[in-house]
């Protein structure tokens, strides 16, 4: 839940850059003077630099100056950003970016886009922050400015933090870094060894996220201007939280709240009092975590910001749940909730729905709790669908940047042979067929490689898109027994189903975002899938499940996801109407480069299925054959299948074997 902090803070530090107004000199004009004072007291005298700014502005408009209405609204923009009042900071950049661009500013345009995209980031309008940041990149084409580049990368970076996407906030960060460092510019440096560390951290990679903050913290404790010091000593303290290193943790936290700026400033204290007690919360400090959580909620309810109140409502109420107190759990899950759905949060809706099944369930309300539990798996669907959406918008974004700059390097090869074709007319023919030949051998290698890359890519997002379609095959069994249970009245049943149902979904849930998982973790999988299915059909089978003593199942891993649908097929059409002795045996083990699945049933067999489901075909069987191919597209050892009848070698049953591909480590 702590990772929230790198879409929460990377957006606010940026915006407490607030451009630093170098206005030409007019001699002792009165808009001069205004703009001057304004600027001398902005977001240190916030009610004095209001009113200098609203004085600002209606002088200028009596004077029909348009520059110096522009710089008013910005200075409003600005000031009301120091206050996080974002929707009033977005009215004050836009005016302002609309009049520079008006008067052909192109620097104080791109200032005012840059602060415009910030405050649209921390009111989670995305879209709206892209749209702002493509304009801004569009205008510093002409301007060609080192300093706005690289301060429109570390919006860039902020925009795909909100996402996730931590490959494309390092990218743009390491971009603004060389930048900053070829100007060169220590505060700008400082922002993107921040972004860096909030990236690592993101990534799970504690160590080096801890390596760039302090890098930070070293940086601006050497300088004047610390405004950033409270933000790197609290991500300092979530990091080393996540390592528990709690005492470390908690003098980071301390040194956060006694940070320059922070005494004041309610809306960073909520941020650090609820990472104080999130981290209390994992030590078993309860009472400690309750305090921390309450007082982060009223100082959130103060100044307004919705996003860390919800997740102070959905943390307060997994305490309560530890301690037992599920009435006190339910009501801030459901305050939880609804908060996030209201500002479309929709991570923290999902786990607010996590939260309240379980409470539901703990506290005998099982219908509710099933409710609950298909909010969350909705929710948890949708997080996915958003993040692959955004992969494709990704490769759209990428492929025509490297497009247009194809066609700026391919117009300034045909410039260069234009003038040699001048200069030296002997060698027009073997000269131009040369570069000519050199052209189209880069742009058909070029290409080649792209496309393979697309393809690549896309395979990758059809695998998993397909792969989402094992949930609901199975999940509509599974709901449908939990209802039965229900329905004939019993509650430890149902209560008991519901409970390794709803780990099961976020096992398939998790496995289900990656190409390969360890054995172990598949295992698992399938251990709490066939206890499962036992309950539902009544202990009537027996299941056996051997891993090989030659394979290490935490160091290999295989892709997810293909034994469960063998498994089902076996179960629902194998053992079907067999009523004792019903069997199914599940191996794997090692063969050269592969893992060999085994799956083996003592049911009616190949031929006798065929006679009972005519004109049907199975569901699982279809999907496996196509995932098949699908990795088969992308793998270099190809995964095969073996389908055996072992009605034809003196038993019953059918063996489903699958080579599957592995790696180690």
């Amino acid at each position: 839940m702590r990772q929230r902090f790198v879409r929460e803070f990377v957006p606010m530090f940026l915006l407490l850059f607030a451009a630093n107004v170098h206005a030409k000199q007019s001699g002792a004009s009165e808009l001069e003077k205004l703009f001057t004072e304004a600027s001398s007291v902005l977001c240190q005298d916030v009610a004095k630099a209001d009113s200098l700014a609203t004085l600002l502005l209606e002088v200028a408009l009596q004077a029909k100056e348009v520059s110096y209405q522009a710089r008013a609204y910005k200075l409003m923009g600005d000031n009301a950003s120091c206050q996080q009042q974002f929707q009033k900071a977005i009215q004050g950049h836009g005016r302002a970016a609309a009049l520079f661009e008006q008067v052909g500013d192109d620097e104080f345009t791109i200032r005012s886009l840059v602060n415009l995209s910030n405050s649209y980031l921390k009111l989670s309008k995305t879209d709206s922050a892209l749209a702002a940041l493509n304009q801004a990149e569009l205008i510093n084409r002409r301007l060609k400015s080192d300093f706005m580049a690289a301060q429109i990368y570390l919006v860039k970076a902020s925009y795909y933090s909100d996402f996730s996407k931590n490959d494309s906030v390092v990218f743009y960060s390491l971009k603004a870094l060389s930048l900053a460092e070829k100007i060169p510019d220590e505060s700008m440096i400082n922002r993107a060894v921040i972004t860096l560390g909030a990236a690592y951290y993101q990534n799970e990679d504690y160590q080096l996220a801890i390596r760039y903050f302090r890098k930070s913290r070293e940086q601006l404790l050497s300088q004047t201007n610390q405004a950033n010091l409270s933000i790197v000593n609290y991500n300092m303290a979530n990091s080393y939280t996540a390592l528990n290193m709690f005492d470390s943790a908690t003098y980071f936290y301390q040194q956060a709240l006694k940070s320059p700026g922070v005494e004041g400033n309610k809306f960073l204290q909520a941020y650090f009092y609820e990472g104080l007690a999130e981290m209390q919360g994992s030590m078993g400090l309860y009472n400690e975590s309750i305090a921390n959580h309450l007082k982060a909620i009223e100082l959130c309810k103060e100044v307004g910001e919705k996003r860390n109140l919800s997740a102070a409502y959905v943390n307060l109420s997994e305490i309560f749940l530890k301690t037992g107190k599920t009435a006190e759990a339910i009501r801030y899950a459901e305050l939880g909730a609804g908060l996030s759905h209201d500002i479309e949060f929709i991570e923290k809706e999902s786990d607010a729905y996590w939260m309240l099944s379980n409470a539901y369930r703990a506290s005998g309300r099982y219908k509710e709790g099933l409710e609950a539990l298909h909010r969350f798996y909705k929710l948890d669907s949708t997080m996915l669908n958003q993040t692959k959406a955004l992969q494709i918008s990704d490769l759209n974004i990428k492929y025509e940047t490297e497009k247009k700059e194809n066609e700026i390097e391919r117009l300034a090869q045909m410039a260069e042979i234009q003038t040699l074709q001048l200069s030296q007319q002997r060698y027009l023919i073997i000269g131009g067929a040369i570069v000519l030949l050199l052209v189209i051998a880069i742009l058909v290698l070029y290409y080649r490689q792209r496309a393979d890359r697309q393809t690549q890519a896309l395979t990758q997002l059809e695998q998993k898109a397909l792969r989402s379609q094992l949930n609901p095959h199975f999940i509509f069994n599974a709901l449908g027994a939990i209802q039965n249970y229900m329905l004939q009245n019993k509650p430890q049943d149902a209560t008991s189903f519901m409970s390794r149902f709803a780990r099961l979904m976020r096992q398939i849930l998790e496995n289900s975002r990656e190409d390969f998982i360890s054995l172990d973790e598949e295992v698992a999988t399938l251990e709490n899938y066939l206890e499962l299915q036992l309950l539902r059909f009544n202990n009537s089978f027996e299941y056996e499940l051997t891993v090989d003593e030659a394979i290490d199942p935490e160091e290999v891993s295989i892709p997810p996801m293909f034994a469960q649908p063998l498994i089902e097929n076996a179960l629902e059409h194998g053992l079907k109407g067999k009523i004792d002795g019903a069997r199914v045996k599940i191996t794997f083990r090692q063969e050269g480069e592969y893992v060999l699945l085994t799956v083996e049933d003592n049911g009616k067999g190949i031929a006798s299925e065929v006679k009972t489901k005519e004109g049907h075909k199975s569901l699982a069987g279809v999907i496996t054959n196509e995932r098949i191919e699908l990795f088969n597209a992308g793998l270099k050892s190809k995964i095969r299948m073996i389908v055996e009848d072992l009605a034809g070698v003196g038993s019953s049953g059918t063996r489903v074997q699958l080579m599957l591909p592995y790696r180690e480590g």
